[in-house]
């Protein structure tokens, strides 16, 4: 958080998932209300007005993974705060053939949502068993004696996890 004569801001959290709010909040020193511009990584996020005394508070949703500026401008002061946003993941679902016939090749494949690559893992039987780095559909191939089991396709992002699993007999 920097400070330039008669206006100073902050962010709260410091680190957020993509999606959530922050509060941008602070004071602007000066007589009566005044206009601010808050930005975020250099793009526009909202315009306002303080409260007589100089106060001003509000919240701004991040759209972009990274770690950005925040910058509070009023007249030809500016006061810089920075904030790291985070990506989130999903895995929708969990695809396999319904009969698989011994010896023959197959697919287990899921559908996997994120901001940015995350660490895919297929686990058969909650045992990690092969791994990748990706998103959309991600497909691991599997050749498997006969049996009942369980894959579970997991997708790991900055300390987001999510998981989707399905049974194969």
């Amino acid at each position: 958080e920097t400070e330039e004569s008669g206006l100073s801001a902050s962010v709260t959290p410091k680190q957020v998932r993509i999606g959530d709010s922050i509060r941008v909040s602070g004071i602007a020193e000066g007589v009566g209300s005044q206009n601010i511009d808050i930005s975020i990584g250099g793009r526009s996020a909202t315009s306002m007005s303080t409260e007589p005394d100089g106060r001003f508070s509000t919240y701004i949703i991040p759209n972009r993974v990274g770690t950005h500026q925040v910058e509070v401008e009023s007249r030809d002061r500016s006061s810089t705060a920075s904030v790291q946003v985070l990506p989130t993941v999903a895995v929708n679902s969990v695809g396999v053939p319904n009969n698989v016939f011994e010896g023959e090749d197959f697919e287990v494949c899921g559908d996997v949502e994120s901001q940015t690559a995350p660490l895919v893992l297929l686990k058969k039987d909650g045992q990690i068993i092969d791994s990748k780095n990706g998103r959309g559909e991600i497909c691991f191939e599997l050749n498997e004696k006969p049996g009942t089991y369980s894959y579970e396709i997991q997708a790991l992002n900055r300390g987001a996890s999510n998981t989707a699993s399905r049974t194969v007999e």
